[in-house]
């Protein structure tokens, strides 16, 4: 009996030895090491059945801290589980994957992306992202394209209007927040004596 076909049994239990060996692939990509790939596909299929199943057993408990806590831990395992077989594979054959482990019905984390919009305050400029809400929803069914990968829920995809008036929000509230820390270092910081003609300070003047 494949994955697919067990949603209804309670979730597999997460393999340690599958986990580790992730955690060891992981750290192959960041120190951009050779990657071994034995054992490799085994532990990222393992893993990304075992999140399916996780995400289906819990897709409508209440979104509190603990709930949100358990997502985004959801969220990372099944990330480095799907990056080692689209290394492997590539995306269509990962995303098979996940539609043959989920009954064509896969869920995701949503973690927040989308496009991201340049802001600029008197500190600067940096770059804005939407802020996910770490629910649990339904991911894309499509095998190839941009959005073959779902990283936010509907909700928490703004339109255009949306995003611009967030980041003239932003600008406002840092714009003040600069404006209150300018007034408050302007009152600690002690005036600078003023000179007399003789070039030395003058002690009238001095601040106490």
């Amino acid at each position: 009996m494949g994955h697919a076909e067990s949603l209804g049994t309670p979730e597999p239990p997460v393999s340690q030895a599958d986990r580790i060996r992730l955690v060891d692939y992981s750290r192959q990509v960041i120190a951009r090491d050779a990657i071994d790939t034995d054992g490799l596909e085994e532990a990222a299929d393992g893993m990304v059945a075992a999140q399916q199943h996780a995400l289906r057993a819990h897709e409508h408990d209440p979104l509190d801290e603990d709930a949100i806590a358990r997502n985004i831990e959801l969220w990372h395992t099944g990330l480095w589980a799907v990056t080692a077989l689209r290394y492997l594979h590539g995306d269509g054959y990962a995303k098979r994957r996940q539609l043959e482990h989920s009954d064509d019905r896969p869920l995701a984390v949503c973690v927040g992306g989308g496009k991201v919009s340049r802001v600029t305050t008197v500190l600067g400029s940096f770059d804005l992202q939407a802020l996910g809400c770490f629910g649990i929803f339904e991911d894309s069914k499509r095998l190839s394209g941009d959005t073959i990968w779902s990283r936010q829920c509907a909700n928490r995809r703004p339109n255009h209007g949306q995003s611009r008036r967030r980041a003239t929000t932003i600008r406002k509230q840092q714009h003040a927040l600069i404006a209150a820390a300018t007034a408050a270092c302007a009152q600690s910081v002690p005036k600078r004596p003023q000179l007399g003609r003789d070039g030395q300070a003058d002690r009238g003047a001095e601040t106490p």
